[in-house]
């Protein structure tokens, strides 16, 4: 009997644990509405579409951008995702000078960058 109770307590300490990790990740992640990508939209055109062309995947100045969440790799190597292409926007590269974005307007800019 005391076994089961020693399961059943470790069990219950793993099932609040998950639960606690859930919420928290809850509360770090913002889901994306029309508003973010609208706003993504203004982001990118005040500061992204001088050197890159949106709606195609041709070169401009920098790289096209359609697609460009779709692909598995950037042209550095580096897998795509948010985390990399926010850094990628906030270092620069190559032609690219480093963007002066705050953590919201980066967020915006991937929720737009994530539609073409």
């Amino acid at each position: 009997m005391r076994a089961w109770s020693s399961f059943l307590c470790l069990a219950l300490a793993l099932l609040c644990a998950c639960a606690f990790v859930g919420a928290q990740r809850g509360n770090r992640l913002k889901s994306t509405d029309a508003s973010d990508i609208d706003r993504g939209l203004k982001i990118y055109e005040k500061s992204c579409a001088v050197c890159h062309f949106a709606t195609s995947p041709e070169k401009k100045i920098g790289p096209g951008m359609k697609g460009v969440m779709k692909k598995p790799k950037f042209s550095n190597g580096w897998r795509v995702n948010d985390e990399n292409m926010r850094r990628w926007i906030v270092a620069g590269g190559k032609n690219m000078p480093p963007s002066r974005l705050n953590a919201e307007q980066l967020r915006e800019l991937l929720a737009y960058l994530k539609t073409l």
